[in-house]
């Protein structure tokens, strides 16, 4: 994915996207629009996987005879995409996605750096230097508790 896609899709879903927290468990990055080849450029310019689904139409207007279709990343997921984004979203983007992260992770302390990475893991512990570890496909996780866990199942 390029800077110049990743751009491009972060303008598209500050006029056509959303990001919202649904308690008590979801977190939800949704874009919608009658065309799915903008879907699928939008879904490849991230890089994160997701599927374009029919949308009802009971939603939509009376007056569109056009078929509807929705990406909608969930939890993990919606970060990704929003971590993708974070850097060419406009102001009043960040402060939708920051109010609706900050609800998802009930960690005030738990925010998005200049990089669009979030600074602590969900256990609260840093997430920078040597405590990172980078997944192959991009992913990150906290190397405290990978140990941890591993020392539980050991």
């Amino acid at each position: 994915m390029s800077d110049t896609e990743r751009a491009w899709a972060a303008g598209f879903f500050d006029g056509e996207g959303s990001t919202v927290y649904s308690p008590p468990y979801a977190l939800m990055v949704t874009i919608v629009q009658a065309d799915t080849v903008t879907l699928e450029r939008f879904i490849t310019a991230l890089g994160v996987e997701a599927k374009i689904q029919s949308r009802s139409l009971t939603n939509a207007s009376p007056l569109s005879k056009k078929p509807l279709w929705v990406v909608r990343y969930y939890n993990k997921k919606a970060v990704a995409a929003l971590e993708a984004m974070w850097p060419y979203l406009s102001q009043p983007k960040i402060d939708q996605a920051q109010k609706a992260l900050d609800g998802f992770n009930n960690r005030a302390g738990r925010r998005l750096n200049s990089e669009g990475r979030f600074t602590l893991c969900k256990r609260g512990h840093e997430l920078s230097g040597d405590n990172v570890y980078t997944a192959p496909d991009g992913g990150r996780e906290c190397r405290t508790c990978i140990l941890a866990r591993r020392n539980r199942t050991a």
